[in-house]
């Protein structure tokens, strides 16, 4: 064979290498993209879960608390099946898996203490007009309940229990707790989507007063601003999310 042949060859071999190069390269640029994306997803707070169906194998988890003589639970969530009972948040103990509960009911608007209810109106929740609204629950060792709806206080109770509530328990979005972390139920799962959970808690009154008040007052953005008192974020609860019925995607406007 002539010296021709074997350049020719030498020189398609450096080229289908230089081809692979680029291939692999272009392959690895993609997982980064890719893993960023992921990334993004878990830890931006901009971030909607999205429950289409009734599922007890779907749900978000984070385990440990400390004791807490008050609550504030907070979250952007739209409830898109009117006629099922759908669990939001979930605080369960080895002293009560009701230690901390809101829900609703076909017609009532829930939050739970220590297994005793307090029943609020659906309708001046909104929780039953498919619209996404910014909610935030507050309780207090006084025995106050007080809720709010896109910075209006629409609901205040009192004479709740006023023990503390235990530390070392089990947070959980999306399910009711019959048992610690467990003994979940479908005909009790969420449907609907939310997102910016986040549980405050352990507030000197005072300091409530003057600066978390007016910061749950601005809520009518959807996301509450205020960054203090956290005991358990919207990260930590997306890095426990559980199961396959339900889908994470980037937020849209909170103003739907």
């Amino acid at each position: 064979m002539s010296s021709s042949y074997w350049i020719s060859n030498i020189e398609l071999e450096k080229l289908k290498d230089r081809k692979m190069r680029a291939d692999i390269q272009k392959d690895i640029g993609q997982l980064i993209t890719d893993i960023s994306s992921f990334e993004n997803l878990f830890t931006g707070g901009d971030v909607t879960i999205s429950f289409p169906k009734q599922s007890a194998s779907t749900y978000m988890i984070d385990r440990g608390s400390p004791e807490m003589d008050s609550i504030m639970a907070c979250f952007s969530g739209k409830l898109t099946s009117p006629s099922s009972s759908s669990h939001i948040i979930s605080y369960a103990t080895t002293a009560g898996d009701n230690s901390f509960l809101i829900f609703r009911t076909s017609s009532k608007g829930v939050l739970t203490m220590f297994s005793q209810h307090k029943y609020f109106d659906i309708n001046k929740l909104g929780m039953n007009d498919g619209k996404l609204h910014g909610y935030c629950f507050y309780w207090d060792v006084t025995g106050i309940v007080n809720v709010y709806r896109d910075g209006k206080k629409v609901e205040s109770s009192t004479g709740s229990r006023t023990d503390k509530v235990p530390a070392g328990g089990t947070w959980v979005l999306g399910q009711d707790q019959d048992r610690v972390a467990g003994r979940f139920s479908q005909s009790q799962a969420f449907v609907g989507e939310f997102r910016d959970v986040n549980i405050y808690g352990n507030f000197d009154k005072n300091y409530f007063k003057t600066v978390v008040g007016p910061a749950v007052s601005n809520l009518n953005t959807c996301k509450l601003k205020y960054k203090g008192n956290i005991i358990k974020s919207w990260d930590e609860f997306k890095m426990g999310f559980v199961g396959n019925y339900a889908t994470m995607v980037k937020s849209s406007s909170c103003s739907n």
